[in-house]
């Protein structure tokens, strides 16, 4: 049999991870990366290679940014309101395949999401994250 977190727990545990302070917990930052990576259970910090256009700089996201948990067909997501937002400025083109969401601190990967279809940035060119959240459901 496999364990299931109910609505209510998965509630609790997004209130846990993304909005506790703590100080186990370093800042978290967000970028987009260029390596043609697809993230998996396995993935590291280390397997994602960042964006280096002008503009691409991580964004901090702080643990009070997060609003939520709500819950969308047995989801809890934390959603940050002010989606990140990168713009090209100079330089380029860069094929970005998706962002990655790590620990300031130590380099630990949080959560990565890989791009349904990979973006150029190139100048003028601007990727946004919107909506930016993160969602915990109970898998098997």
């Amino acid at each position: 049999m496999f364990m299931v977190i109910p609505d209510v727990g998965k509630v609790r545990v997004s209130q846990w991870a993304w909005q506790t302070e703590n100080a186990s917990f370093g800042d978290l930052e967000v970028v987009l990366y260029t390596s043609n990576t697809t993230p998996g259970n396995a993935s590291v910090y280390g397997d994602f290679t960042q964006a280096t256009f002008t503009g691409s700089a991580p964004i901090t996201i702080q643990r009070a940014d997060w609003t939520g948990p709500t819950l969308i067909a047995n989801v809890a997501y934390v959603t940050d309101p002010v989606p990140p937002q990168w713009d090209c400025t100079a330089g380029g083109p860069e094929t970005c395949y998706g962002w990655i969401l790590y620990d300031l601190a130590d380099n630990t990967l949080i959560a990565a999401q890989r791009f349904d279809a990979p973006r150029v940035m190139d100048v003028g060119a601007s990727e946004v994250l919107d909506p930016f959240r993160i969602g915990l459901q109970t898998l098997h």
